[in-house]
């Protein structure tokens, strides 16, 4: 199938992912993550933008990839979806790239790690663009609320 579209590419050890550019709000600078008690495991903690508390959620763990220290180089990308915003702990920003009539492969959800919709087959490689309904499961949405209305009361 063939496909098209504008995206933010974002590194993670050694893929590429995509989001495309209408979920993203926008890339800063890693900063200072603010523990939370009782988030679930991918969920690191928050980051007060502007007085919002955002969820940060370390796309190393979600993927089951190695773990490291955040680094100055990182970069979080704010993406939302409905009302909800995250922040994802990237490796960096490869940058904004427009899709035209490229090889799109779809992609069914094939267990916990697969946050992947589909492919995109570029020449440099597969780009794996994700589907930011599958960061969390409902319940796992629903424990950060709870655990960041908790943590806003203490």
């Amino acid at each position: 199938m063939q496909g098209e579209g504008r995206y933010v590419v974002f590194a993670v050890a050694d893929r590429r992912l995509a989001v495309g550019v209408e979920q993203v709000d926008r890339v800063v600078h890693a900063v200072e993550i603010t523990p939370v008690p009782g988030l679930p495991a991918c969920v690191i903690g928050s980051v007060d933008l502007h007085r919002e508390i955002v969820p940060v959620i370390d796309m190393r763990r979600r993927l089951r990839l190695p773990e490291r220290e955040l680094e100055l180089s990182d970069q979080f990308v704010l993406v939302q979806r409905g009302a909800l915003r995250w922040f994802l702990a990237t490796d960096g920003v490869v940058g904004v790239v427009e899709f035209t009539n490229v090889s799109v492969e779809k992609r069914d959800p094939a267990g916990d790690n697969d946050l992947c919709g589909a492919e995109v087959h570029l020449d440099e490689g597969v780009v794996g663009v994700l589907d930011v309904s599958r960061l969390l499961t409902g319940e796992q949405a629903s424990q950060v609320r709870r655990a960041l209305v908790e943590g806003s009361r203490g």
